[in-house]
C-alpha cells in the first residue's frame, strides 16, 4: 500500500467541517507520508489513528442492542470510533432511515471503506522497522582514531544507511515449527536483508573477522544485530560495506538504528 485511497479519503472530507475535518486530515497525512517512507514518522504512531477515532458524526443509538448483531456492532464501532468492518453491505444495511437523512449513504461506505484501509496501512507500519536517524559526524579524536584502527580513511560526508528490504515469510516458534493462527492458517512475517550498493567491497576492516563482531572496534556483539552502512573509502576511492554494533553505529558513526541479524 503506497496511500491511503485518494477517492475516499475525497468523500470523506466532502462531509466533514470544522475541527473534526482537521483531525481527520492530519491523520491522513500522518498515515500517508509514514506509508511513503516504509515507516512511522517519528511520533505519528501515537496520534495518526485520531481522525478516525474520533468518528465519523453518524450516531447509532446504543438502544438498537448493537451488541446482538455482528454486523450492526461493527457499524456502530466503524461510525463512532474508526474501527474496521468485515461485511460493509451488510452493516449498511442496519443503517436505519433516519439515520441515513443525516448523511449519504455513500458517505458511511466510504468512511467505512477507508477504516479497513486505515487499519492495514496502520499494521503495515507498526510491522516495519523503525527508520534509522543519521546524523552528521565531525572527525572528532574519538571517530579519527577508529578510522586509523580500521585502517580506513572513511570519507565522513558519503555515510549512508544500506537499503533494507524484506520478503514474507512463514512465521515460526522456537522448535522450528511453522505457526498458525485459530483457523489454521500460517501466520507470515517479515524477513529483512540487506541490499548493497553495485559495486560494493565488503570485509574492507582491519577487525573483519567473522560474523559476530563490530567492523569499527572489532568486539563481539552478544544481541547479533547490526547496522549495515555504506562510505568511501579514500584510500582506494572504493565504496564499502561496514556491519557496526549499534553503539558503534549510533557513538561513532551517527546512524542510529535498531540493527538486524548480519546475514
Amino acid at each position: 500500500m503506497k496511500t491511503l485511497s485518494q477517492s475516499l479519503v475525497s468523500k470523506v472530507q466532502e462531509h466533514l467541517k470544522g475541527n473534526k475535518l482537521n483531525k481527520f486530515n492530519a491523520s491522513v497525512k500522518m498515515i500517508n507520508d509514514s506509508l511513503a517512507q516504509g515507516a512511522w514518522l517519528k511520533g505519528a504512531s501515537r496520534s495518526a489513528n485520531a481522525g478516525f477515532h474520533q468518528g465519523s458524526g453518524i450516531k447509532i443509538g446504543r438502544d438498537r442492542e448493537t451488541y446482538k448483531y455482528k454486523a450492526l456492532s461493527e457499524l456502530y464501532f466503524s461510525m463512532h470510533y474508526g474501527y474496521p468492518v468485515k461485511d460493509i453491505e451488510e452493516s449498511l444495511s442496519y443503517l436505519l432511515p433516519e439515520e441515513r437523512k443525516k448523511l449519504p449513504v455513500e458517505f458511511a461506505k466510504a468512511w467505512m471503506e477507508l477504516c479497513n484501509e486505515k487499519t492495514k496501512a496502520i499494521a503495515f507500519l507498526d510491522a516495519a522497522r523503525p527508520k534509522p536517524v543519521i546524523t552528521a559526524v565531525g572527525l572528532s579524536p574519538k571517530v579519527t582514531t577508529t578510522l586509523k584502527e580500521m585502517n580506513l580513511d572513511i570519507d565522513l560526508s558519503t555515510i549512508k544507511m544500506a537499503e533494507i528490504d524484506f520478503v514474507m515469510v512463514d512465521k515460526k516458534d522456537i522448535n522450528g515449527e511453522v505457526v498458525k493462527d485459530k483457523n489454521g492458517k500460517v501466520i507470515q512475517e517479515r524477513e529483512y536483508f540487506v541490499k548493497w550498493s553495485e559495486g560494493i567491497k565488503h570485509g574492507q576492516s582491519r577487525f573483519f573477522a567473522g560474523y559476530s563482531e563490530c567492523e569499527a572496534c572489532g568486539k563481539n556483539i552478544p544481541s547479533g544485530r547490526f547496522v549495515p552502512i555504506e562510505a568511501v573509502d579514500k584510500k582506494k576511492n572504493q565504496l564499502v560495506s561496514l556491519w557496526l554494533g549499534c553503539d558503534c553505529a549510533k557513538n561513532i558513526f551517527g546512524v542510529k538504528d535498531i540493527g538486524l541479524k548480519r546475514q
